[in-house]
């Protein structure tokens, strides 16, 4: 498996269904702007004026970000995106 540094954070892209719940084929449409994936790993963070910046993420996370503030690769037949943690927008929430 791939290890990110510094403040990146490594996503598994999660592709979204082309088929609804009932099970009805929906039309093949243009990738949507922002991407949704499931946290792999992340850095060991970064430092600021000396001191350490927490990493805000933790590996099993499901995270949004912006399409292209990411670098898209294909490893081992998975598609995976690498990027800094500050350029994911939201995470869900675990209730």
């Amino acid at each position: 498996m791939l290890k990110v540094m510094s403040d990146r954070v490594l996503v598994k892209i999660l592709l979204p269904s082309d088929k609804t719940k009932s099970g009805i084929q929906l039309a093949k449409e243009e990738k949507p702007l922002i991407v949704k994936g499931v946290v792999l790993d992340v850095g060991d963070g970064e430092f600021q004026n000396g001191m350490p910046v927490p990493m805000l993420y933790k590996k099993g996370e499901k995270v949004l970000f912006e399409k292209h503030c990411a670098v898209y690769i294909e490893y081992e037949g998975a598609d995976y995106a690498i990027l800094k943690q500050i350029d994911i927008l939201a995470k869900e929430k675990s209730e």
